[in-house]
């Protein structure tokens, strides 16, 4: 992932664990956990991500149907 996409500024994952371990077996940077994110709707996600503060990449593990939509 780093040499394809280098590292991400922000990671977010959501509460679940398997997104947890995910997220830190990835090695790439400080996880911050946010259990919101578990479940969450399209609408919240891009609400989520909009109100980040401004960088260029942002990670987010997470298992729900909100990321496929």
């Amino acid at each position: 992932m780093r040499s394809l996409l280098g590292v991400p500024n922000l990671i977010f994952s959501s509460g679940a664990q398997r997104a947890r371990d995910t997220a830190r077996l990835l090695d790439l940077s400080q996880v911050t956990i946010r259990p919101e994110l578990y479940l969450a709707s399209a609408d919240l996600l891009a609400d989520f991500t909009q109100n980040l503060p401004p960088v260029e990449h942002v990670l987010i593990v997470s298992h729900n149907p909100g990321l496929s939509e």
